[in-house]
């Protein structure tokens, strides 16, 4: 893994890697041996079809069309995060989602968003400091650890992973967890 990691977010409009879209990026890049944060970004992405979206989803995430009036067409979100986590690993909360939505973003803008090999899957890294056999929820073990704040914000969400990372780590090693279960393949 490398020394650098790009923990991020993600809102989307709903759960359909075909119908929703991406409302949301915030990431955080960490230097890992030191954990220190080098660099945070966090953009809100204006959606082409948010008719089509999952009411639900809208309304955890707070969209409104005056919300996202600044917000950038993912096309530039998109090109200003392949430089972010440039030559870095990504990480992340069960990411598995997350992933789906920014390669079929890629794919629909026709951009060259290269991912690396490799993720870190941070809910995998707790599941194994935690004894857990089920998958955590972010929210549970953020305020377990005295986090609070707006879930369901990509930023808050990421920050959340961030700390929850330097909390495991700061316990124990990274080598210390199987990194089998952890480092998942990106797919390119």
């Amino acid at each position: 893994m490398n020394n650098h990691v790009v923990i991020f977010d993600m809102e989307m409009t709903g759960g359909s890697v075909i119908r929703h879209e991406i409302l949301e990026i915030a990431a955080y890049r960490i230097r890992l041996s030191d954990f220190t944060l080098i660099a945070s970004f966090t953009s809100k992405v204006r959606p082409l079809r948010a008719w089509m979206g999952d009411r639900r989803a809208l309304c955890l995430t707070h969209y409104s069309e005056a919300a996202w009036q600044d917000s950038l067409p993912l096309h530039k979100v998109m090109r200003f995060f392949a430089k972010f986590i440039q030559g870095a690993t990504l990480a992340g909360w069960a990411l598995n989602n997350d992933m789906a939505f920014l390669k079929e973003g890629a794919r629909r803008l026709k951009f060259p968003l290269n991912l690396g090999e490799k993720y870190l899957d941070i809910q995998r890294l707790a599941m194994q400091f935690y004894g857990l056999k089920q998958n955590p929820a972010l929210k549970t073990i953020a305020m377990e650890n005295q986090l609070i704040g707006e879930f369901h914000s990509a930023d808050f969400d990421a920050f959340c992973t961030t700390r929850m990372l330097e909390i495991m780590l700061s316990q124990r090693k990274l080598e210390s967890f199987d990194s089998t279960s952890c480092l998942l393949a990106t797919g390119n």
